[in-house]
């Protein structure tokens, strides 16, 4: 997930627009990169550092063992 935040005066108004534009790509996508080894090890312990009132605040708290053991095992086949 990456986010591209933005910032805009209106030009009549002069009131700021906050704007928040996210890209999403799955976890596949990490297939065709050279370093998927080195970065699915990255996330997995990103993903076990976490406590659970991160867990549930990014709504990862039923998902993150089968995302761990998924990354692994991309982390093994380098």
């Amino acid at each position: 997930r990456v986010e591209r935040q933005t910032l805009r005066k209106l030009p009549v108004s002069r009131d700021i627009l906050f704007t928040i534009r996210i890209h999403l790509d799955p976890l596949k996508a990490l297939d065709a990169h050279p370093d998927r080894a080195a970065l699915a090890a990255s996330f997995a312990q990103q993903l076990l550092a976490l406590d659970q009132q991160q867990l549930d605040y990014k709504g990862l708290t039923a998902d993150r063992d089968r995302l761990v053991e998924f990354l692994g095992g991309m982390a093994g086949s380098a």
